[in-house]
């Protein structure tokens, strides 16, 4: 017959862990049983009847097992001397959440106990204090009375959806933040989740986000945002699905084959309105999804951002007609300046000279330029020698000549520049030109 069940393990490594038994009126709170105590307790299932006997274990453990059970039992009289009493105050049991260490916060039975936990969660700072008490009063409490116990302290309801955010933990996120009653957050959140979700669903997740916007009259703003993101979203999709199937059946010699493409899906709008401008340039009717001007009406792009995204799209592929076109034709909201000058003529230019563009190009550019000195020093920077002497000789500026003079011989040599140095020479000495007197130093070069 089987020997009637003890409390007491078998003798051997285990009596050295019960020495020192605690009062008879000391009350225990054990933790959740480790891993090494698991496998201690591991064997056969309980034998015997109704009686209540077991088996012995089947192994005794080993020292490295004794060992996590002892620091084990003095983990949990650590923590008994640390709350000071059976029954801890919150501040106690908020101090062991600071320090990591585990904590019963079931112990705080009542309302009042565990908005008292709550508070002195928040008086702590400690963010994982305030998740830890959040996560415990989601199960012990009611909703209501969970919602009323985070409406009065905006400092844990910031902290605990930042936790819930950054740990992915979504449905929770969401929940709460209905619950409250913040519908702004609550659709951000979507907003945010939607962006993560897999490409094959992205887009319906954005619709529903478009959905919920709707909803709330308030949020007009944001529903046109997502709305923008979901159509932005929807011509990538088809304008990548139609030019990588055009470019795998490119020649060497078509714009595919010159320029290789990259993938426009999820692309911001800067690039994807340089994308169409690159490699869909004369596509003129609006109403065709790779149609660059359609495209700025639609999304409402900055004049500046797109033009600027032409230039340097039209300098890459040196479609040097357009840009000429450019240095003509009015602006579609500036209606008084041309395109170049809506940029800045010297940029222009700077753009141009940089890509080699042709030199009747970069001239005409830098002559419209309105200001003096502006004028002076971009035909310095891209060496037009004798644009910048007509410059100089406007301004009545001495200085500038002695700039140019010294500009030439370190670009064209002291030889080259003969005949150039000669010139200003002459300009200098002659009568036809009244220089100025007392002007700036060292503004030009």
């Amino acid at each position: 017959m089987d020997s009637a069940w003890s409390p007491r393990p078998p003798s051997g490594v285990f009596d050295s862990l019960f020495a020192a038994p605690p009062a008879a009126d000391a009350q225990i709170v054990f933790a959740p049983p480790s891993e090494a105590r698991k496998r201690s307790r591991g064997g056969p299932a309980p034998a015997g009847g109704d009686n209540g006997a077991t088996a012995a274990p089947s192994a005794p453990p080993t020292s490295a097992e004794a060992a996590a059970l002892r620091g084990e039992v003095a983990a949990l009289k650590r923590l008994l001397a640390d709350a000071g009493a059976a029954d801890p105050s919150p501040r106690a049991l908020v101090a062991l959440l600071v320090a990591g260490e585990p904590a019963a916060l079931y112990l705080c039975k009542s309302l009042q106990a565990k908005a008292a936990l709550l508070d002195e969660a928040q008086r702590s700072c400690s963010r994982e204090a305030v998740v830890g008490v959040c996560d415990f009063l989601v199960v012990a409490l009611a909703g209501r009375h969970f919602l009323e116990l985070m409406r009065r302290r905006p400092g844990c309801v910031r902290q605990y959806l930042r936790h819930l955010e950054q740990t992915r933990q979504t449905p929770r996120l969401l929940r709460l933040l209905a619950d409250l009653g913040w519908v702004l957050q609550e659709g951000m959140a979507r907003w945010r989740h939607a962006a993560e979700v897999p490409l094959r669903v992205r887009l319906v997740a954005l619709l529903d986000v478009v959905a919920f916007f709707a909803q709330h009259e308030e949020l007009e703003w944001q529903r046109r945002a997502v709305a923008d993101s979901a159509a932005l979203l929807e011509r990538q999709l088809s304008i990548e699905n139609f030019d990588s199937q055009a470019a795998a059946k490119a020649k060497e010699t078509d714009i595919w084959g010159i320029a290789p493409r990259f993938c426009i899906v999820r692309a911001p709008m800067g690039t994807f309105i340089e994308y169409l401008l690159f490699y869909h340039p004369h596509v003129t009717d609006s109403k065709k999804l790779s149609s660059p001007e359609g495209n700025r009406a639609m999304f409402d792009v900055d004049q500046r951002r797109y033009l600027w995204a032409k230039l340097i799209s039209g300098a890459r592929v040196q479609d040097w007609d357009m840009l000429l076109e450019m240095q003509t034709r009015k602006g579609f909201i500036f209606k008084s300046k041309a395109e170049a000058e809506v940029i800045g003529q010297s940029v222009f230019a700077e753009i141009l000279y940089l890509h080699d563009a042709p030199l009747e190009l970069v001239v005409n550019c830098v002559t419209a330029i309105e200001a003096d000195d502006e004028r002076f020093v971009a035909c310095l920077s891209f060496c037009l020698f004798d644009q910048a002497v007509a410059a100089a000789v406007k301004a009545r500026n001495p200085l500038m000549m002695s700039d140019i003079r010294s500009r030439v011989v370190a670009t064209l040599g002291a030889e080259a520049s003969m005949p150039l140095r000669t010139e200003i020479d002459d300009l200098l000495g002659s009568g036809k030109v009244k220089w100025r007197k007392n002007v700036a130093i060292g503004v030009y070069s």
